[in-house]
């Protein structure tokens, strides 16, 4: 059992932000712990004694609160001072990404370089301070804030040269943006917005929607959603056909089915629905989101081998099928909460070098919830990304974020949302982000939003684009001038 221990100033020790505490290695895959607090040392428990990075949510000064990592520390008895150690490890990221644009022929602005330069000043005086004085705390709060200001401005900086570099060789982009739909019925008004910015959509069909009972096929939604499609000339990718989240199992799988069983009537679902619609579907997303809780109570290991099994059958009826996988949250803070001896990058990996077949993988970013993505500055999505990018294979992100931050009659399930200053302008805000930023992503091929209504039982609070009295939300408007002026 390995202990890592932080000292913290005593004002800034909020049980609900330091509760999401976690730590992850060197391949950014968060442990489980436990994490606890008594006076000002703040305590993370884990079963291994590896060295590792602590991320949390912590203030910053005009941005709410954002999570933010130390470097990678080992465990030694003496606690860390936190605020120190977080200022340690946002500036030399931000120093060496400013590098690593510079030698890629970015120019960052001169207000990014100062700011960098004086974050690095304070971080170094305060490392010469006495850690634990109010001196060195203060000194390194400030070294914070000033990187997260000057990643800010030299990311908006990078992000329009890239696009105007992008622009002068092809004026528009072919990434597909849109929405998910489902069992939703939409009005003619929602409809005209959503094709204003839709040059695809992500159909929300799963083997209980095609399954209600054994043996017995119904492919009526989807009939419709691709019907729907048709119309207006949309790409479509469908699933997640075989998905372990509440609710979307068929009914008559009774907990106590055996494994065994239930892969053979997976696997002969599959094989009705793909030789029924083959060629109608641009991209099928094959199973998902791993690295969820199975209510079967398998292992890890039978979970990545039906996973594995699913890719390759679906391959094995046609070689040329397009194949997709999820994964929820891309920092995969779901972790932290339980065991997993087989993570969603080590099961990617292993399905890429197998051969099976996939063609995608679906990022579920559900931006601002304790149980979803927590909040980070935009340099921090940039290098999430670019690690999914290593395994070498397109990505899509699957996205919400809420538009305020009080209490949601319709949402279901434990996600709340992350202390922010939240309101229909910041999800818009958050949204131009993420969109401008994939775009300079080359292997990012797709932006969707995933929960269309407040008005509709939903997972996520207020996450969406239109609420509860089936107005639209400021976040179309951003996608739609998104649409205008970037893709073709």
């Amino acid at each position: 059992m390995g202990c890592m221990r932080f000292l913290l100033p005593i004002n800034q020790m909020e049980p609900s932000r330091l509760s999401l505490a976690y730590l992850a290695g060197w391949d950014c895959i968060p442990w489980p712990g436990q994490v606890s607090w008594n006076h000002d040392v703040l305590e993370v428990m884990r079963s291994v004694d590896q060295s590792a990075a602590l991320t949390l949510p912590w203030p910053i000064a005009d941005k709410g609160t954002l999570a933010v990592s130390t470097g990678t520390l080992i465990e030694r008895e003496h606690p860390y001072a936190l605020p120190l150690e977080l200022a340690r490890g946002k500036v030399g990221r931000l120093l060496n990404q400013m590098s690593d644009w510079k030698a890629l022929g970015f120019l960052s602005p001169a207000a990014a370089e100062e700011a960098a330069s004086e974050a690095a000043a304070c971080f170094a005086q305060a490392v010469v301070i006495r850690s634990d004085s109010e001196r060195s705390r203060k000194l390194a709060q400030t070294a914070l804030d000033l990187a997260v200001r000057a990643g800010e401005t030299a990311l908006a900086a990078f992000i329009d040269q890239a696009l105007a570099a992008l622009r002068s060789r092809r004026p528009k982009s072919h990434i597909w943006c849109g929405a998910e739909y489902g069992r939703v019925v939409l009005s003619a008004e929602e409809h005209q917005l959503l094709d204003e910015f839709s040059t695809a959509a992500m159909l929300r069909v799963t083997w209980r929607d095609c399954e209600p009972e054994e043996g017995q096929y119904t492919f009526d939604l989807l009939d419709r959603l691709l019907f729907l499609c048709r119309e207006r000339r949309l790409p479509r990718s469908v699933g997640p056909l075989i998905s372990f989240l509440p609710g979307e199992l068929p009914g008559w799988i009774a907990p106590d089915t055996p494994a065994e069983d239930i892969q053979r009537r997976a696997l002969k679902f599959l094989t009705t629905l793909l030789r029924t619609y083959r060629g109608r579907v641009d991209l099928w997303e094959a199973v998902g989101p791993l690295n969820v809780p199975n209510p079967f109570g398998w292992n890890d290991e039978f979970l990545a081998n039906f996973a594995a099994r699913i890719v390759q059958h679906i391959r094995n009826l046609g070689p040329g099928i397009p194949i997709a996988v999820s994964v929820r949250q891309p920092w995969l803070e779901d972790l932290r909460r339980r065991e997993c001896e087989f993570p969603a990058p080590i099961v990617l990996d292993a399905l890429i070098r197998a051969g099976v077949g996939l063609s995608q993988i679906i990022l579920d970013t559900h931006l601002g919830y304790d149980r979803g993505t927590l909040l980070r500055d935009g340099l921090d999505v940039s290098r999430q990304l670019e690690f999914w990018g290593q395994l070498g294979l397109p990505l899509i992100v699957r996205f919400c974020a809420p538009s305020r931050g009080d209490a949601d009659p319709f949402a279901l399930g434990d996600a709340k949302v992350q202390a922010a200053p939240w309101s229909e302008a910041a999800q818009a805000e958050w949204t131009k982000l993420w969109l401008r930023l994939i775009l300079t992503k080359s292997f990012v091929r797709g932006f969707f939003w995933c929960q269309l209504r407040d008005a509709e039982p939903h997972e996520f609070p207020h996450g969406g684009l239109w609420d509860v009295t089936r107005r639209a939300k400021p976040a179309v408007e951003a996608l739609i001038e998104f649409r205008r002026r970037y893709l073709g």
